[in-house]
């Protein structure tokens, strides 16, 4: 799975994906570690799917 995050929109830092997989209950969220700056967490029986979401909702932007 390839993966491309857009930079924090907020300071511009480098961000990362945290997840957590247990059976059939899967989280992902997206966070700057510099700013905490983070998408909320999705949860889903199968981690490729929350990983999906939070990077989604991580690289909309308004203005775009």
């Amino acid at each position: 799975m390839n993966i491309e995050l857009k930079n924090c929109p907020c300071c511009g830092g480098k961000v990362k994906i945290y997840k957590s997989a247990l059976l059939f209950n899967c989280e992902a969220k997206v966070m700057c570690p510099t700013c905490r700056l983070q998408t909320a967490t999705y949860k889903e029986p199968i981690i490729e799917n929350a990983i999906w979401f939070a990077v989604n909702a991580w690289n909309r932007r308004v203005t775009e």
